[in-house]
């Protein structure tokens, strides 16, 4: 049994190999792309006729080259001047003047028949000719029985083709039945396309509604959030108001080097209640002497003089500001408290460094500094939030408007499909048909 084909520079085979598989090998593909090439090799190989024409176009020479699960390779060859040559087991064999080996026979056992001096290929089939003495004339198929010794298998073989044919008449005519019953089931089925096509524009408007519901739930939310920031806006604008009220803070005289002045602050303050001890242990000890140098003591009683005109200005702010009535209640006013505590200790803190500042007066002053009061950063703070509180104000807007072309269009649809037309339940543009399981699966059709 041949296993292996291989074509060189054959028709339109440049170099094709086959390997054939046990039992039955079919080759497939497109028109003109060399499976009756193949057939035409095996037939060469097998008869050697006149084969010009078989040498691909540019090709100095073709080769068929066959091998069969026996071990035995074959090769026909031809060159583009020069008749066919065969290597049979690697023994050449030329000159054939177009026969063929006895070798060859021995091996593939594919030769004509001959009867009665005619020839009969009875083991390859034309491409679209029928099958073997079918197709020829009555006297040459008479011929070839009478001369064969196998004619009753031939005979045999022509009822068993007649029978195979009978039964393909009637499976061609089951199938055009069976084609005819489809047809019918087809022209039943085609409005399913239609019903199809509107349950998936259905769906398409369902989930396009499920998606602006989901976003009205967003807007929603958005429309909290922008109620809680009115609320704390209109309670920063309260807060605005009571400090309005309340007059500027002086400013801050620079801090550098307050350390060193507190130091010498302590150090006559330790001063003057050594003197102040001093004088009590001495009120009862005769006058003493005139004193030279008393520019010491004037000094310090002149620091004296100064922190009680300090002490008498601070209780006169505390006058001012008692008049001043309560502020308004705040709902959130754990952030404000935190800020008007801080306020509070920079103002003592202020009015400290100021008293301070007016003791140490005749110090040389330091480099002035940058004032980045506390209370500047809660005016932007504020600014942020109204900021905030505007581009709220444009999404309500934009929400609103989009909210309402959704709403005009499904009310739309709904005055064009008043009924479902799968359950025929109404549709109306509050409420659609639930409740139940039938409902339900009408909703989902929807």
């Amino acid at each position: 049994m041949i296993k292996r084909i291989e074509l060189v520079n054959f028709m339109s085979h440049e170099h094709t190999v086959f390997e054939l598989s046990d039992g039955l090998t079919v080759l497939i593909g497109p028109n003109n792309c060399g499976k009756s090439a193949v057939v035409s090799a095996l037939q060469v190989l097998c008869s050697n006729p006149p084969s010009t024409y078989v040498l691909r176009h540019g090709a100095k020479e073709c080769k068929i080259i066959v091998e069969t699960d026996a071990g035995d390779r074959i090769i026909w060859s031809r060159k583009k001047s020069g008749s066919p040559k065969y290597e049979i087991n690697g023994q050449p064999f030329d000159r054939l003047n177009r026969k063929v080996p006895e070798e060859l026979h021995k091996i593939l056992r594919l030769p004509a028949v001959q009867a009665d001096k005619e020839s009969y290929d009875v083991h390859f089939g034309e491409q679209r000719a029928p099958i073997f003495l079918l197709g020829d004339k009555e006297k040459a198929a008479a011929q070839f029985f009478a001369s064969s010794s196998d004619a009753i298998r031939l005979v045999e073989m022509q009822s068993l083709h007649k029978n195979k044919v009978r039964k393909s008449n009637h499976e061609v005519e089951r199938l055009k039945r069976e084609r005819a019953t489809l047809e019918t089931e087809i022209k039943i089925l085609t409005p399913l396309e239609k019903i199809r096509a509107r349950a998936d524009d259905c769906q398409a408007q369902y989930d396009e509604l499920q998606k602006r519901e989901a976003k009205t739930v967003l807007l929603q939310s958005d429309v909290k959030q922008l109620i809680r920031f009115s609320a704390r806006n209109a309670v920063l604008e309260a807060f605005s108001k009571v400090l309005a009220v309340v007059p500027e803070p002086p400013e801050i005289a620079p801090t550098v080097g307050l350390k060193s002045h507190l130091k010498q602050l302590e150090t006559l303050q330790q001063k003057q209640s050594y003197v102040q001890k001093s004088g009590e242990a001495l009120d009862a000890l005769p006058n003493p002497p005139t004193i030279n140098n008393t520019s010491v003591l004037v000094h310090s009683i002149a620091q004296l003089h100064s922190l009680d005109r300090q002490s008498t200005r601070f209780q006169n702010n505390l006058a001012i500001l008692k008049p001043l009535q309560e502020p308004l209640p705040l709902r959130n006013v754990d952030g404000l408290k935190a800020t008007i505590g801080d306020l509070s200790l920079a103002t003592h803190r202020v009015k400290a460094l100021l008293q301070q500042s007016k003791q140490l007066a005749k110090v040389g002053e330091p480099p002035q500094l940058e004032s980045p009061g506390e209370l500047r950063s809660v005016l932007a703070t504020l600014d942020e939030t109204l900021q905030k509180q505007e581009q709220l104000n444009q999404l309500l807007v934009s929400t609103s408007k989009d909210l309402a072309v959704a709403k005009n269009a499904f009310e739309a649809w709904i005055e064009d499909h008043p009924q479902c037309p799968t359950c025929g339940s109404e549709l109306s543009a509050h409420a659609l048909p639930c409740g139940s399981d039938a409902t339900k699966e009408a909703d989902d059709a929807h």
